[in-house]
């Protein structure tokens, strides 16, 4: 496994856990953009789908689904 793609992985886990949910994508961006999170995580945000997601694993699922 490459060292960007793990280190990534944790900045999204990293955001994720702090992270208020339920929210839509545009709130996650919100919420990333506040905390001033990596340019990684808004990259891995802003490919999300459109909806709302119930929470950390919610997400993680969207990426997953997105990225197949």
């Amino acid at each position: 496994m490459p060292f960007g793609f793990s280190f990534e992985k944790k900045q999204i886990a990293d955001f994720l856990a702090n992270a208020k949910f339920p929210a839509s994508k545009k709130q996650l961006l919100d919420q990333a953009f506040a905390k001033d999170v990596p340019s990684a995580v808004l990259t891995m945000l802003q490919a999300l789908p459109e909806r709302t997601f119930e929470n950390a694993e919610d997400v993680n699922k969207g990426m997953a689904r997105h990225a197949a």
